[in-house]
């Protein structure tokens, strides 16, 4: 056995020397560290020349275990640590031997670079919901516009007609507002709202603002966008609803609206989303229906636009008088980094049509 154990400073990497595995027919690395790291495993037949290498992404506070077959005759392990901190500990080591096909624990977190045979007794979806699968997320929204007219050409979301929260511009602290006094920190109301969404960069992140009513709270964090919006507290012990309309916005440029909480509801709802850096998505799975109240028929598809480039209308859809668009998509829609998406109606037969739509989608990290 052969084990690294002494910690790397920040960019720091480590290797051991060149292995002869001659008659080795496997190996198994074992490694596990508390920063953000990268292992390597060369491949060599003399030394010189790297011939293969593989590369696995180490999670921080991940045990990570990998058996791997020698190609060559010698090989080499090398870690990196990514972070910007140092590391506090690394524990890494190599077994060689003729090493059996590893086993893991159904409840395990499964690496997306792991190579043990896993055997699920559930769906692989119920996994991925509760976390099992590290670096891959399941994604549901929805929205919902209460009032399309004949003319169409409004996204699903609660302010009517097009999005404004996909801005071009620099990103901005939010302001969040509500109609009513009494949705206020010491009111009846909402209480508390959570803002999702990502920052400057594009990195998921999420902020609480304690509500005072009819006065914007500003807060503190730099939003580019975000796509929904909750109550996390409210009156008579948190059985309460929001009473009035709670708007999530740019604080500087107002007219960049992300968000908003419909009296009574306690949760935002727009069809919107924009894949967070590091990420790619596939939206799996659209639903769109009309109310059934009315006999109006709508049709739209889903607008998508990468960052950068023009933007497209995907997966047309017709729903109403009694028709449902539900649309299973084989492998997905492909949304890379930071492509902004919403549902859009682009024709209505009549006025004052409730539109709901749904989406599912993956979120991978790449």
């Amino acid at each position: 056995m052969i084990e690294i154990t002494t910690p790397l400073l920040a960019g720091q990497e480590s290797d051991i020397p060149w292995i002869d595995a001659w008659n080795t027919p496997s190996i198994v690395v074992a490694i596990k560290t508390d920063q953000n790291s990268e292992l390597y495993i060369d491949f060599s037949i003399d030394k010189i020349n790297v011939d293969t290498s593989l590369k696995y992404d180490i999670a921080a506070t991940i045990s990570e275990v990998h058996r791997l077959t020698i190609t060559r005759r010698f090989f080499r392990m090398r870690i990196k640590n990514i972070s910007l901190v140092d590391q506090t500990y690394l524990r890494a080591s190599i077994i060689l031997a003729n090493q059996q096909a590893l086993s893991s624990s159904l409840t395990s977190l499964v690496q997306q670079d792991a190579d043990t045979q896993i055997v699920r007794s559930y769906p692989a979806e119920l996994d991925i919901a509760e976390g099992k699968y590290v670096g891959i997320f399941l994604v549901n929204g929805f929205g919902q516009n209460p009032d399309i007219d004949g003319a169409g050409n409004e996204d699903i979301w609660g302010g009517g007609n097009f999005y404004p929260g996909f801005p071009d511009t620099v990103g901005e602290t939010v302001s969040v507002v509500s109609t009513s006094a009494n949705d206020t920190i010491a009111g009846t109301g909402a209480k508390v709202v959570r803002v999702y969404g990502l920052d400057a960069n594009g990195d998921m992140q999420e902020e609480d603002f304690n509500l005072n009513g009819v006065t914007p709270v500003v807060g503190v964090k730099i939003f580019t966008r975000s796509h929904r919006s909750v109550v996390l507290q409210s009156g008579s012990n948190n059985m309460a609803f929001n009473l009035g309309d709670i708007t999530v916005r740019h604080t500087v440029t107002a007219a960049n609206i992300f968000n908003i909480i419909t009296i009574g509801l306690n949760e935002s709802r727009a069809a919107v989303y924009t894949v967070p850096k590091g990420f790619t998505a596939y939206v799996r799975k659209l639903i769109v229906s009309v109310d059934k109240a009315t006999s109006n028929v709508v049709s739209g598809g889903v607008y998508v636009k990468p960052s950068g480039l023009s933007p497209r209308m995907l997966r047309p859809f017709s729903a109403g008088n009694g028709t449902i668009s539900s649309d299973i998509i084989y492998g997905g829609i492909y949304m890379p980094a930071l492509t902004d998406a919403v549902i859009r109606v682009l024709d209505c037969s009549g006025a004052n049509t409730k539109v709901i739509a749904n989406f599912d989608l993956l979120l991978v990290k790449t």
